[in-house]
């Protein structure tokens, strides 16, 4: 599930730090268990629930690295073509 964040704060891009950050970085960092606390929460907002985080870098649209509609930094992007050089690694949709 891709954050939706609102813009109109206007932070830089934390890559190049000249243009407006208009997406965020989508690699996953990190995943955890499913939480679930008995009367806080509905049956479909415990599915729906994020089980993972996300790099969340603030980018421009230059230094972002599109790919099947994910949003990558330059650094994780260039750690996704280090591990499909090194393995048998594919990208979704190749």
């Amino acid at each position: 599930m891709i954050t939706k964040i609102d813009f109109k704060n206007s932070k830089l891009c934390d890559c190049c730090h000249t243009k407006i950050a208009t997406k965020l970085c989508d690699y996953i960092v990190g995943y955890w268990d499913a939480a679930f606390i008995c009367g806080r929460y509905s049956y479909n907002e415990f599915v729906n629930q994020n089980r993972y985080e996300t790099c969340d870098l603030n980018l421009c649209d230059d230094c972002a690295h599109r790919h099947n509609g994910f949003d990558f930094c330059p650094n994780h992007w260039r750690l996704l073509q280090l591990a499909k050089k090194r393995s048998s690694f594919k990208l979704k949709g190749e």
